[in-house]
């Protein structure tokens, strides 16, 4: 059997990075250079489309690094993997040079190193890979937002980031009484669970603009005094 370029194209590609096409979308750079609100399944794609993807939705991917989106798919800003069970490695994330927001879910993700090269990468979300332990070792500085679960990543490294701007941790059940100090530069951070934190001075080089989205059910105490008087720091009971 003969096939197009476009039929090869789609068979090679689904062969090595199997996906649910039902679910996974594609959307395109306008003229204006603009990403396109709607969105394509991938055998709506035509052969000169692929320099053109600039968002992809991905939903259970089947493979163990980034490779196959970088090469197929060079200039993407915005990339969503939903359900990843082969995802070991951000390898091939160095191929897409233009990547701005990265969201990943993956329960076997462990190899972050490749990532310390995405200069470009502003905004990530790694809140549902339970094996992200060492992942802010390799986060590129550059990031300005950040989603966490500090039950799956460690949080130590935090005030290296000194171009964070929104900042989110989710820490359900988690046992951090404490966090390392935040960087000046958070405008707003989010902060969900945390049963037993309870020491303030983590938040002393914080701007008393920032905004708290205080979604926690225990007090906060040892405030930094610049603090002690906004609301979002207060327990609601209390304001």
């Amino acid at each position: 059997m003969k096939y197009s370029p476009q039929e090869w194209l789609f068979t090679y590609f689904t062969a090595i990075m199997d996906f649910n096409e039902k679910k996974s979308t594609f959307n395109l750079f306008d003229e204006s250079g603009t990403v396109s609100s709607r969105g394509k399944f991938y055998n709506e794609l035509n052969k000169g489309d692929y320099d053109k993807v600039g968002s992809i939705f991905i939903e259970d991917l089947k493979s163990v690094d980034l490779t196959p989106i970088s090469s197929y798919f060079p200039n993407v800003t915005r990339i969503t993997i939903k359900k990843a069970d082969l995802l070991s490695s951000l390898n091939g994330i160095s191929g897409i040079k233009n990547l701005k927001d990265l969201s990943i879910e993956s329960d076997v993700l462990t190899d972050f190193n490749s990532i310390s090269k995405s200069i470009e990468l502003k905004t990530l979300d790694i809140e549902n890979c339970p094996k992200s332990y060492d992942a802010l070792e390799w986060l590129p500085g550059t990031l300005t937002h950040l989603i966490l679960n500090a039950n799956y990543t460690r949080i130590a490294d935090l005030s290296k980031f000194t171009a964070l701007t929104n900042l989110t941790i989710y820490g359900e059940g988690s046992d951090l009484g404490s966090f390392p100090e935040f960087p000046a530069s958070i405008k707003k951070l989010s902060l969900r669970g945390f049963p037993k934190f309870r020491d303030g001075s983590c938040f002393k080089n914080l701007s008393t603009k920032v905004y708290l989205n205080n979604m926690l059910d225990n007090e906060i105490e040892n405030l930094p005094e610049s603090l002690s008087g906004i609301k979002w720091f207060i327990h609601p009971s209390k304001r």
